[in-house]
């Protein structure tokens, strides 16, 4: 979806954090390996604290965003907060929505879902660690977080790492926000790659583009 992007990082496997302001959300970002997943034939497994299935296609639909019923899944985290063994519940769940065989992009789009199910504050990277163990190594888990402390500390065994910041609350017109990603172009590079971009949220489009530049890199 957001071509720069995939230009900038390739074909971005094993795991990626999304870290964005508390009056945010990570929607850029989402959708972009959402569509990315879908176009070449993937797996989803969509595992959401505050967006209903419903939600999720309709954002889809706006965005020309074709979700296959064969490979999207989607995760109701309400039916595991209750349960004493929840964690492990919702494991076992992500891992029996996803494909041995085929590459699958696995999204948490709030790493709050752990709250009620565990008090161990790195659980929600540990639990990405273990379906990126259990997954084919093309596969992605994606999380993302409104709290920077879930990520301190393993910002070096993440892929990517994406920063979107809203510019004056997202109100601007013709600019939402910024987004700062660093990534490391191979798993033993130990100095990561940074980029910076400018991104427009719209309601039928993503679009993004460098800083001073005024044509959109879609």
């Amino acid at each position: 979806m957001l071509n720069e992007l995939t230009k900038a990082l390739g074909d971005v496997s094993g795991l990626a954090f999304v870290e964005h302001e508390a009056d945010s959300e990570p929607s850029l970002i989402v959708l972009h390996f959402l569509s990315e997943f879908v176009k070449a034939k993937g797996r989803v497994v969509y595992v959401s604290l505050f967006q209903s299935e419903e939600m999720v296609r309709t954002a889809c639909g706006k965005l020309a965003i074709r979700l296959d019923a064969n490979n999207f899944r989607y995760v109701q985290i309400r039916d595991f907060l209750t349960r004493p063994d929840g964690l492990k519940a919702l494991e076992d769940t992500v891992l029996s929505l996803a494909t041995p065989d085929t590459r699958t992009l696995v999204i948490i789009d709030s790493a709050l879902i752990f709250a009620p199910l565990t008090s161990n504050p790195v659980a929600p990277v540990q639990f990405c660690q273990r379906l990126r163990r259990s997954l084919i190594p093309s596969s992605l888990i994606l999380l993302a977080s409104a709290d920077a402390s879930t990520f301190i500390g393993f910002e070096d065994i993440a892929t990517a790492t994406f920063r979107p910041k809203l510019v004056n609350r997202g109100a601007g017109k013709n600019v939402t926000g910024v987004l700062e990603v660093s990534h490391h172009t191979t798993p033993f590079d130990a100095t990561p790659q940074t980029h910076t971009y400018h991104y427009l949220l719209g309601e039928r489009s993503l679009k993004l583009f460098l800083p001073g530049v005024s044509q959109f890199l879609i």
